[in-house]
């Protein structure tokens, strides 16, 4: 080992859940990446059929909140639904693509909506607006 270079394994630091808020992007809302708010939105239950359980925060699938090619949306933009539910809205055929929006804007804002009343959103990360429907 040369002079002055120390020798550090992975394992040294300890990893912390970080949460990225970026510069605001195409749509004008911050970009967030944040692993303590999706796992919050796991404890709800799913917000289309009320099981509780095998929630997954499902992301945005459309532009107009920041998923573009292999991004996905910003985490704000996410909806408490049922596993089974959520790969039907993403990859599924059951319904069109104007039903998938409105069934996941729906989940959507009563997530955030259910986030909010319990005051489990965190306060370093700003509230998306749930009051204009995107689509």
């Amino acid at each position: 080992m040369a002079r002055g270079t120390v020798s550090l394994s992975r394992s040294t630091f300890k990893q912390k859940k970080r949460t990225r808020i970026r510069a605001p992007r195409l749509g004008g809302f911050p970009y967030v990446r944040s692993r303590a708010l999706l796992d919050i939105f796991k404890t709800l239950p799913c917000q289309i059929t009320g099981r509780v359980g095998e929630t997954d925060p499902a992301h945005s699938n459309w532009a107009c909140h920041g998923k573009g090619g292999r991004i996905k949306a910003s985490d704000v933009y996410v909806a408490a639904i049922a596993r089974d539910l959520h790969r039907e809205l993403d990859q599924g055929s059951r319904w069109s693509r104007q039903e998938r929006q409105r069934i996941w804007w729906d989940a959507h804002v009563k997530s955030v909506r259910a986030l909010v009343a319990l005051g489990r959103w965190p306060a370093s990360i700003p509230v998306p607006d749930i009051n204009t429907y995107p689509f």
